[in-house]
């Protein structure tokens, strides 16, 4: 179906940034249901998820710096998580979340490391997430980002998983 015009009003509510990169917008349909699926996976509004997933929306998507399970990931909702993982989600996309330096080439198990967010880990490991996968700033894994950010219970974990 067509999308009315307000589906397009309020996009740019949180921009410019400017730490983040600018993108050009097409304005089409499939990157306003990706768009409103990743801010649906950052509040955790899975009826939403689901309904933008039916009308089309890609779970694998990358419309604004990263897809619907790396911002669910980073609102650490293993409810949504797990919905979009059981609906297809990679855990080991590479994501640009950060901008130019932090976060690029990084997938969801580094940010979920970064923030300490162990159910979260353990949610992806079991999904498949790569812990040894390298951002491409730093060249920093899963454990590297918990080390760097003194998560500790993430830090044993990871070591534990490696083993």
């Amino acid at each position: 179906g067509v999308l009315n015009n307000d589906a397009t009003e309020g996009l740019d509510f949180y921009g410019p940034l400017i730490y983040f990169p600018r993108w050009q917008r097409s304005l089409s349909r499939q990157e306003v249901l990706d768009e409103a699926l990743t801010w649906a996976a950052r509040n955790s509004q899975i009826a939403s998820i689901q309904k933008l997933v039916q009308l089309g929306a890609d779970v694998n998507s990358n419309p604004y710096r990263g897809t619907a399970l790396l911002w669910a990931i980073y609102a650490d909702s293993i409810d949504t998580a797990t919905w979009l993982l059981d609906n297809g989600a990679d855990p080991n996309l590479r994501h640009a979340f950060g901008g130019e330096g932090h976060g690029v080439g990084a997938t969801a198990i580094h940010l979920a490391s970064q923030f300490n967010a162990t159910e979260c880990i353990e949610l992806l490991l079991s999904h498949g997430a790569d812990p040894n996968i390298v951002d491409e700033a730093y060249g920093g894994d899963a454990l590297g980002w918990a080390e760097f950010s003194g998560a500790q219970d993430a830090v044993e974990l990871l070591r534990n998983w490696k083993v």
